[in-house]
């Protein structure tokens, strides 16, 4: 019975193992491109972290599990018990369960340091889009309130399936985007550019040329700014598991 219960662990350990070895690549995909600033590829590999994450919490759990069925009470919970819990249960070394434990601790750390890196570069990026609204904001003449009514319109439109509202709507939004395309020259044709950054992250999009980009602009950072978030989220999530 207890050697079921040793291949069980053996099993739990090799899965663990592997886990880490993926949440490393990963990590290791997301530092890639949080430097090419891959805003969708951010969104995707953020996704994937959770769920890994998910698991190893999972295997953990079932790993003490499966040390507590071993009926050995001085398994605990440092690193140090569990590996001197490990040596005593595979004597001659066959399962390998202490270099299978060991290892995991290798990558958590390697895991751990790589996510120090993603938070800091993403919170710097994450600060550079939000000045990036802030200034497109200030620097655009454009009536936010009439634009909004406009999309709000459009998308009623599109609901009722009228065509004629539809046309009528997109013309608001034309209007408005226009509505003060011709002021004084004083008036900035580009979004000012963000201060130089601490990390190689290039995270804003192109500045928009004429006034009908601007939703495009604003879009692009709000997504920029839902990636960012996602990586300090699971990078926050790795430090406190490792």
């Amino acid at each position: 019975m207890q050697k079921n219960h040793l291949k069980a662990l053996e099993s739990l350990l090799v899965k663990e193992f592997r886990t880490c070895q993926a949440l490393h690549h990963l990590t290791q995909e997301e530092r890639e491109a949080l430097a090419q600033g891959d805003v969708l590829r951010l969104l995707v590999l953020a996704e994937h972290k959770e769920t890994l994450l998910d698991r190893l919490s999972t295997l953990a759990n079932a790993r003490q599990l499966q040390l507590a069925r071993l009926a050995y009470s001085g398994s605990g919970e440092g690193n140090d018990s569990i590996v001197r819990t490990l040596k005593i249960l595979d004597l001659d070394g066959d399962l390998q369960l202490v270099s299978l434990y060991e290892g995991i601790q290798v990558l958590k750390g390697q895991v751990r340091e790589l996510a120090l890196g993603n938070r800091a570069l993403a919170a710097t990026a994450l600060s550079q889009a939000a000045s990036l609204q802030a200034g497109l904001v200030s620097s655009t003449h454009t009536s936010l309130p009439a634009l909004f009514a406009a999309i709000l319109a459009a998308r009623d439109a599109l609901d009722a399936q009228d065509s004629a509202a539809v046309s009528a709507a997109l013309g608001d939004l034309q209007n408005a985007l226009r509505s003060n395309s011709d002021t004084s020259g004083d008036r900035p044709s580009r979004i000012p550019p963000a201060s130089a950054e601490a990390f190689p992250v290039r995270s804003e999009p192109a500045a928009p040329k004429v006034e009908a980009n601007v939703i495009e602009y604003m879009a692009n950072l709000y997504r920029q700014e839902k990636a960012y978030r996602a990586v300090l989220k699971a990078s926050s999530r790795m430090l406190a598991s490792a």
